[in-house]
């Protein structure tokens, strides 16, 4: 994969995570726990 189509699919998948987090609110409630969980298993 050239690293301008990484790029493109960064971008891409940057932006629908974005929109699904401020429009559907079980997918931003899915991932604050997914983010809290990880806080609390990394934190020292």
């Amino acid at each position: 994969m050239s690293r301008r189509n990484y790029l493109i699919l960064c971008g891409a998948g940057s932006i629908v995570t974005v929109l699904a987090m401020m429009f559907i609110p079980g997918v931003a409630d899915t991932f604050e726990n997914f983010m809290l969980l990880f806080l609390m298993t990394n934190a020292n």
